[in-house]
């Protein structure tokens, strides 16, 4: 026996006779309308005796064993029963009919599996009457049967246990567990739906957040917690935006980073909508920082200039001057930075540059040759790969430079910041590391993100303090491969401060006293550099050459 209570082709034993197709009007006829001798069903899947003598399907089941005459309370059980036989056999059902008091399910096309089920008036309730429990197809992982609410049922509690649960690890977990193929989006519209049930109301939560921000401040001596609303007519207050920037991110990032920042935006996953703007700075190992962040309406002028301007005062930079800025080309930004912060050191984001002019010129080759002229150090440099680049394409390099170079190449960069980053990653990995914690109501969102980066922020310190020397590990990495590269120079010393070094085809002038190179490096990025090295080993074979000899150096 297999499923239920009959063998073969929808029969009851003793029953020999082939089932009627539901096509067939007899199959939808209720019982009132029978004769005594017709009060066993005609149809395939009619029961003998008591109608009401069939199993009443448990609710609770994690799998329906079909049966003739197995009653269901309503058509929404019914498809209940259905959904979870689909996804547990991982076969394709599919509705041919489907009405309250009439419901017939069939499996693909060419397979025999049928099963029909209508309300009876006697038994009050719907009866299956037709059922085909033979199989001739195909399993198959694509099942139109598994739905959003399905999967908020079977995965609520594992989600609530761990929220941080990514999207694509629950996509997985379904297609393991259920055998069916779940999207993406309907993942994650079950997420968003369980955390927003299991976190309270979005409208309750906009009601208490000024009581949060008055706690994040009393907790948090020295932070900067500022919220801006709108009154509407009958002068109800109205969120608008809102600011945070701990006292402890801005103690380390003046201690402890480059004057450097990148900003970034990313959309709330709400039915509020809204978008969050980031600042992320880079620690001594070059890594994400983050700075401050800001709940706004949307990456408007209005809201960027609200956002910087908190932002300058909290960095002790007002006006912006000495401070090197990242973005994308954010429309709404530039405007802001060109009439208020015109001190501020902007610099766009090359990958994204890069996306808008490859669109045209393709090719890897060209690729290289982009990516050459904005790595250059120095002017001369720069334009000498620029015409390489111009030569591969006639008119290459004329939508390139409709953008101020001052934005987007090595060449013309500042070296007050001590970095010469030429994309927004980290701003851009700051958003996909709180990728989760966006869809949650914003007194939630906002106290996931201050764990996150508290926690980060003690994990960092740990690992700092297990470093073998000062020294960061990205800066030693980049001594190493520069200590390695000066072996292609060769330099003169005049007698004095200054050097003169070859390397390949260029030559450069060093400068001991003011610290600098015509090349540029040193000036970028603070680290000593290749041609820095072959200078050092020079000193001390002059510092060796004059201990041995006993005679003084003037200019050693």
């Amino acid at each position: 026996m297999e499923e239920g209570l009959h063998e073969g082709n929808g029969n009851l034993e003793g029953n020999e006779s082939d089932y009627l197709c539901s096509d067939d009007p007899r199959e939808y006829e209720d019982s009132d309308g029978d004769t005594d001798e017709d009060k066993e069903y005609k149809i395939c899947g009619a029961y003998k005796g008591n109608k009401k003598s069939g199993h009443a399907y448990d609710p609770n089941c994690k799998f329906p064993l079909w049966e003739l005459g197995l009653r269901f309370v309503d058509h929404i059980h019914f498809k209940k029963a259905v959904r979870k036989y689909a996804i547990a056999k991982v076969v394709a059902l599919t509705y041919l009919k489907s009405e309250p008091k009439r419901l017939r399910v069939r499996c693909r096309e060419n397979c025999p599996w049928l099963l029909f089920a209508s309300f009876d008036r006697q038994a009050e309730c719907l009866v299956v009457k037709t059922y085909n429990h033979v199989h001739t197809c195909f399993r198959t992982n694509k099942n139109k049967l598994l739905t959003c609410k399905h999967i908020q049922k079977v995965f609520k509690d594992r989600i609530l246990a761990d929220p941080k649960m990514k999207t694509s690890a629950l996509v997985t977990i379904v297609r393991q567990e259920l055998g069916a193929s779940a999207s993406y989006d309907m993942c994650q519209r079950a997420k968003k739906v369980i955390l927003r049930d299991s976190r309270g109301g979005y409208v309750e939560e906009y009601a208490n957040l000024r009581g949060y921000a008055v706690e994040l401040m009393h907790s948090n001596p020295g932070s900067t917690i500022s919220i801006q609303v709108h009154r509407d007519i009958d002068n109800n207050a109205i969120f608008y935006r809102m600011y945070v920037c701990f006292a402890a991110l801005k103690k380390g990032w003046r201690e402890g980073c480059r004057p450097f920042i990148g900003v970034d935006g990313c959309f709330l996953k709400t039915f509020t909508q809204g978008e969050l703007l980031v600042s992320v700075g880079r620690d001594g190992n070059n890594q994400m920082f983050p700075v401050a962040w800001e709940v706004v309406e949307g990456e408007r002028k209005e809201s960027w200039k609200w956002f910087l301007t908190k932002l300058m005062e909290d960095l002790n930079h007002p006006s912006g001057q000495g401070l090197a800025l990242m973005s994308d080309q954010q429309k709404g930004l530039v405007p802001i930075l060109n009439d208020f912060f015109a001190k501020v050191e902007h610099r766009m984001c090359v990958r994204h540059i890069y996306a808008n002019w490859h669109k045209k010129w393709k090719e890897a080759n060209r690729k290289i040759q982009f990516w050459n002229c904005v790595r250059a150090t120095y002017v001369e440099d720069f334009d000498d790969q620029l015409k390489k680049l111009e030569e591969m394409g006639e008119g290459s390099t004329t939508e390139l430079l409709g953008i101020p170079t001052k934005h987007w190449s090595r060449a013309y960069f500042s070296g007050t910041s001590k970095c010469d980053v030429l994309d927004n990653n980290l701003a851009e990995g700051f958003n996909g590391w709180i990728l989760d914690t966006r869809c949650y109501p914003i007194i939630n969102m906002l106290e996931e993100i201050r764990k996150k980066v508290m926690q980060r922020m003690h994990v960092k310190k740990t690992w700092a303090a297990k470093w073998p020397t000062e020294i960061s590990p990205v800066a030693k990495q980049k001594l190493e491969k520069n200590i390695d590269h000066s072996s292609q120079c060769r330099l003169v010393w005049n007698g004095h401060g200054g050097f003169e070094v070859t390397q390949g085809e260029y030559q450069h002038t060093v400068d001991l006293e003011r610290l600098t190179c015509t090349c540029r490096e040193w000036e970028l990025i603070g680290i000593p550099f290749a041609i820095l090295f072959v200078l050092c080993f020079m000193i001390r074979k002059i510092l060796r050459t004059t201990l041995q000899s006993g005679t003084p150096r003037k200019h050693t």
